[in-house]
């Protein structure tokens, strides 16, 4: 997920949320939230310089999954309008996964 977080470009973020209905105002919020960073690069615990990314989702941003799966939703959608087409075929893979709760009690 690490690359895919990086290759998530600004522009395509912001046109999917226009296309699934985001007030202008909330557009705008996010353009501010994922476009306004900056990085530096920290050499033997001196900064130097800084660095003004161009795209991608910040590691570690409570808002950066929602923002993935939005885009991943244009993909899936992509992929499915293509095997109603008849020009890819989509399997689909069923994943289960026991969870256990431990309890331990204490008196």
């Amino acid at each position: 997920m690490e690359k895919a977080y990086d290759k998530m470009e600004w522009d395509f973020i912001l046109s999917v949320l226009k296309s699934f209905g985001f007030c202008n105002q909330w557009i705008q919020w996010v353009d501010q939230c994922i476009s306004t960073t900056s990085l530096s690069v920290l050499i033997n615990g001196a900064s130097h310089g800084i660095i003004n990314p161009t795209r991608g989702l910040h590691q570690g941003d409570p808002l950066s999954p929602f923002l993935f799966i939005l885009g991943s939703e244009v993909l899936t959608r992509l992929l499915l309008k293509a095997e109603t087409q008849g020009r890819v075929q989509v399997s689909t893979v069923t994943v289960k996964k026991k969870l256990t709760l431990d309890t331990k009690i204490t008196s």
